[in-house]
């Protein structure tokens, strides 16, 4: 049994992620970033600094290398990327 935590789950949001598999304990949907903030800290994914804000660590691993790009070759591009 799926326990939601926020008003916001419709019957129809259920239904499309269980389409695809997707069965969670909680759903946490269309917060408030106070609420965000709270369930965050709460489930210690993160701290709460001296500002008030939401400090957490992502890791050594993030964000995107600017040498990574892809070009996808369709009608369009085929004649105007070299």
């Amino acid at each position: 049994m799926t326990e939601v935590v926020s008003s916001y789950v419709t019957e129809k949001f259920s239904s499309q992620i269980s389409e695809f598999g997707i069965t969670p304990s909680k759903i946490f949907r269309n917060l408030t970033p106070d609420e965000l903030v709270e369930s965050a800290a709460s489930r210690k994914e993160g701290v709460i600094n001296s500002t008030g804000s939401l400090s957490v660590n992502t890791g050594k691993y993030t964000g995107r290398s600017p040498d990574d790009r892809f070009i996808v070759l369709d009608e369009i591009t085929k004649n105007t990327i070299d």
